[in-house]
C-alpha cells in the first residue's frame, strides 16, 4: 500500500450500482450530494459502477449498501487486493428492529438462499458494468459476502445513532475480533433546490396528501391507498416501480379509488414542488432508515406521517405523526397530521442540521482517520 501524498488532493472512488442514474432513488441523491459536497472540500471524487474502475488509482474506496452484495463485494475485494482502505455506507435497517445473525459459512448461505436466487435473476438480466459484480456475489454466496463487507470494511458510515447501535449489535453477534470503526454521517437535503422551489411557490395554499418514492413492497403504498379509501383525502403517489416490483405497482393502480392519483417517476425538483403543494407527506414504509424523502418533505413545510422505527424517531422526535404499516393506523396518523399542520421550526432545524456540507465534513473526517491509520502501517 502507498501512503497518501499530502501535497495532492485526496482521491476517492465511489463504487456504486451500475444503474445509479438510469434508475435513481434515495441513494442516488445521497451519493450525488455527498460527492458534490466533498468536491467542494477539495476531494477528487470519481463515481463509477461496480465493474468500472481500478481501485489502485485512488486513496480510498467508498461503497454503498450493506445488503446489496452484487454491487459491493467485487469493488471491495479489488480494493483489498490493491491495498486500499474501504468505507461503507450501509444504508441499513433490519425488518425486525433487532440485530440479525447472518452466518458466513455454507449453512448461513442456505438460510439466506432467497438472496442468492435474487442474484441469479440479476445475472440473467445484467448488462455491461454489472455482470462481473453479480458473478462475484454468486460465487461467494450472499451471506458470506455480506459478512465480509460488515466485518472487514475499515469504517462503517451509518446515517443515525440507531443504525450505528444496530451495526454494533450485529458485529458483536458475528464474533468479529477487530470490528471496523463506526462513525455517523447525517442524511441531508438539497437546500438550494428547496429554496428555489419555496421561492417560486410563494405562499400558496396546501391541500391533500403526497407520497414520493419507488413502488416497492417494503414501501407499502398499497396500505396507504387503503387508508384513504372512502375518505375525502386526495392522495398523490409519485414514483416509478423498482426492478422486480412492477407487478406490485400494477396492483396498486388497480386497487386505487378515484381520490388517488399516480404521477409516475418525477425529477427531484418536481418532487419538491409536489411536497410544497401538499399539506401532508406520508411515508408508509414497513421499516426505514431516516429517509431522505422525509427530510425533503419536512424542509418543504409538510406535516409528516412516518413509520415508527428508531432511525426515523431519532431524526424527527415528536415532530412527526407515527403509524404502523396497516391502513387503520395510517388513516389515523393522516388525520392527526392534517389537524396539527406542520410543526413550527422543523424546516429551519432541517436546514441547519441536515445539509450536504455537514455530511461531507463528517465523511471526510472519517476518511482522514482511516487513512492516517493506513499510513502509520505503511
Amino acid at each position: 500500500m502507498t501512503p497518501t501524498d499530502p501535497e495532492r488532493p485526496l482521491r476517492v472512488l465511489f463504487a456504486t450500482r451500475a444503474d445509479l442514474r438510469t434508475h435513481p432513488g434515495g441513494d442516488t441523491a445521497q451519493i450525488v450530494g455527498t460527492a458534490a459536497a466533498l468536491r467542494g472540500l477539495g476531494v477528487e471524487v470519481t463515481v463509477g459502477g461496480p465493474d468500472d474502475l481500478d481501485p489502485g488509482g485512488f486513496d480510498l474506496v467508498h461503497l454503498w449498501h450493506l445488503e446489496r452484495t452484487h454491487e459491493s463485494i467485487l469493488p471491495f475485494r479489488r480494493a483489498r487486493r490493491a491495498g486500499r482502505p474501504v468505507a461503507l455506507s450501509p444504508i441499513y435497517w433490519p425488518p425486525g428492529d433487532a440485530p440479525r445473525v447472518i452466518e458466513r459459512g455454507i449453512r448461513g448461505g442456505a438460510r439466506w438462499w432467497s438472496e442468492d436466487l435474487k442474484n441469479v435473476a440479476r445475472l440473467a438480466r445484467a448488462g455491461r458494468g454489472a455482470r462481473a459484480g453479480v458473478l462475484e456475489a454468486l460465487r461467494a454466496g450472499w451471506a458470506r459476502a455480506r459478512c465480509e463487507l460488515l466485518v472487514s470494511s475499515d469504517v462503517l458510515l451509518p446515517n443515525s445513532e440507531a443504525e450505528a447501535e444496530m451495526l454494533r449489535g450485529e458485529l458483536a453477534l458475528s464474533g468479529a475480533a477487530s470490528p471496523p470503526r463506526i462513525e455517523v454521517v447525517v442524511n441531508a437535503v438539497d437546500l438550494e433546490g428547496a429554496s428555489r422551489v419555496l421561492a417560486e411557490a410563494g405562499g400558496g395554499a396546501r391541500e391533500g396528501v403526497v407520497c414520493v418514492g419507488h413502488f416497492d413492497v417494503r414501501k407499502n403504498q398499497r396500505a396507504l391507498i387503503e387508508a384513504v379509501r372512502g375518505t375525502d383525502l386526495r392522495l398523490t403517489l409519485a414514483g416509478g416501480a423498482r426492478r422486480n416490483h412492477g407487478s406490485y405497482a400494477r396492483r396498486c393502480r388497480r386497487a386505487a379509488p378515484p381520490n388517488v392519483e399516480f404521477t409516475g417517476p418525477v425529477a427531484p425538483l418536481e418532487a419538491l414542488r409536489l411536497m410544497r403543494r401538499a399539506a401532508v407527506h406520508a411515508c408508509p414504509s414497513r421499516f426505514e432508515t431516516p429517509g431522505l424523502v422525509n427530510l425533503e418533505a419536512g424542509s418543504m413545510g409538510c406535516a409528516l406521517v412516518l413509520p415508527d422505527c428508531p432511525p426515523v424517531r431519532e431524526y424527527f422526535g415528536d415532530e412527526g405523526h407515527y403509524a404502523r404499516s396497516d391502513p387503520a393506523s395510517l388513516r389515523s396518523a393522516l388525520r392527526r397530521a392534517l389537524d396539527a399542520g406542520p410543526p413550527a421550526g422543523l424546516a429551519g432545524r432541517i436546514a441547519e442540521r441536515f445539509t450536504w456540507p455537514r455530511a461531507a465534513s463528517q465523511t471526510l473526517a472519517a476518511y482522514r482517520r482511516v487513512l492516517a491509520n493506513y499510513n502509520r502501517r505503511a
